[in-house]
């Protein structure tokens, strides 16, 4: 199957270029800070690290990946073989989202024990994870360079983060229950602490809803700046 030789494909190369051993390294840190900090803050700090770095990931390693195989001509014949599109963008998020589960499960078990949310756990940094990979990822194959990338992606991440403005409780406002960035903290928040089911529902629902919109504007992105321009249909 197409898509599994492409997922194991793209995990061989995390692997060679150190992406499971570098979030090994930076899991280990954000553990001892974790243990380091009071019991009454420790959910509250892991919700914001698990939010910030682990669920955001895939956005900065796609970022680097698609420039380097654009860079190297890998993206634009790439589709010249049978490999389609949406088997492209679903190769890479998943194998990302699987980075980023393992090093939030590493950090959550070593620091809190097997005393959590699992579905929260699952739905949260999955979905976030995906989104998070979806965004870099239609914004890789617009831009022409590492910093270009790194420029407007912390304008995208400017807006998108303004939920942490309620998280921090600096400020509220409903428009934020609209953001995915919002749905995302609320099932990371809740990995930790108990809360109401419709919270769950709604927030996954919110979340799912960015996700399918993200993966359709990554994939018509690709057919825009990468195939349409070297030729293809």
């Amino acid at each position: 199957m197409r898509l599994l030789k492409a997922i194991k494909q793209d995990i061989l190369f995390q692997l060679r270029h150190g992406f499971y051993y570098a979030y090994g390294l930076v899991s280990i840190i954000y553990i001892i800070l974790l243990r380091l900090l009071p019991t009454e803050i420790r959910s509250f700090a892991a919700t914001f690290i698990i939010f910030t770095d682990p669920a955001v990931m895939g956005a900065f390693f796609i970022g680097g990946i698609v420039l380097l195989e654009k860079g190297q001509g890998v993206l634009q014949h790439l589709f010249i073989t049978p490999l389609r599109v949406t088997e492209y963008v679903l190769s890479k998020v998943i194998s990302l989202m699987l980075i980023s589960l393992l090093s939030s499960l590493i950090i959550v078990v070593s620091a809190f024990g097997f005393d959590f949310n699992v579905f929260s756990f699952i739905f949260g940094v999955a979905l976030s994870s995906i989104f998070f990979t979806l965004i870099g990822l239609l914004l890789a194959v617009r831009v022409r360079s590492v910093n270009e990338y790194l420029y407007k992606s912390m304008l995208y991440f400017a807006f998108l983060y303004a939920p942490l403005l309620g998280f921090f409780n600096i400020y509220h406002t409903a428009f934020f229950y609209i953001f995915p960035t919002n749905a995302a903290l609320v099932l990371i928040e809740g990995i930790f602490r108990d809360y109401r089911l419709l919270d769950f529902i709604s927030s996954t629902m919110v979340l799912l809803v960015w996700v399918l919109l993200a993966f359709l504007v990554s994939g018509e992105q690709i057919k825009k700046h990468i195939i349409s321009k070297n030729g293809g249909a």
